[in-house]
């Protein structure tokens, strides 16, 4: 039995060596999957972070284009209030000049004749002056005794008012000549 048991020996030696072997292949090839799964997982994570950061510049992209929108819309409303203020100016210069030229077509010259040599252009405003608003007053002709004057009266009436009160106040001094 010796023998028998020897076999026996051996082969429970070589069922345990088998066994032996088996388990270290079973380990490791539970290691070798252990280790594909932690680099699977590992692989996982970075296309994560990668999909995150895709994302994110995704976004960043989105936000630029809105942020580009928003300034450009801006743009284009400070370029309107601009074409406003210009266009309110033009409109502004036009009812000036409107007002200028009907100023201008209402106002008429009276011409006074006769003036006694040293009377100045005040004068004549300060006399006419009551009447109405006077333009300008302007020396036309000198002849030594006497001047000629140009007063400018704003209002047609006023001028009319003037000369008719200063001729009966002043007859045979000077007359007055309303010139439109």
């Amino acid at each position: 039995m010796n023998g028998a048991s020897t076999a026996t020996s051996r082969h429970q030696q070589q069922q345990a060596a088998e066994a032996q072997a088996q388990a270290k292949l079973s380990q490791e090839r539970e290691e070798r999957r252990t280790r594909q799964l932690a680099i699977a997982e590992r692989e996982k994570q970075a296309r994560e972070r990668d999909e995150e950061r895709k994302a994110l510049r995704a976004r960043e992209a989105e936000l630029a284009l809105q942020r580009a929108d928003i300034e450009a819309k801006e743009e284009a409303m400070r370029l309107r209030m601009l074409e406003h203020e210009a266009e309110r100016s033009r409109y502004q210069e036009e009812e000036a000049e409107r007002a200028r030229q009907k100023k201008a077509a209402s106002a008429v010259n009276v011409l006074v004749a006769n003036l006694v040599d040293g009377t100045t252009p005040e004068d004549v405003k300060a006399a006419f002056g009551d009447f109405g608003e006077i333009g300008e007053c302007k020396v036309l002709s000198s002849n030594g005794d006497t001047l000629t004057m140009q007063v400018e009266f704003l209002n047609r009436d006023d001028a009319t008012v003037a000369v008719s009160k200063l001729e009966c106040v002043h007859a045979g001094l000077w007359k007055p000549v309303i010139r439109g």
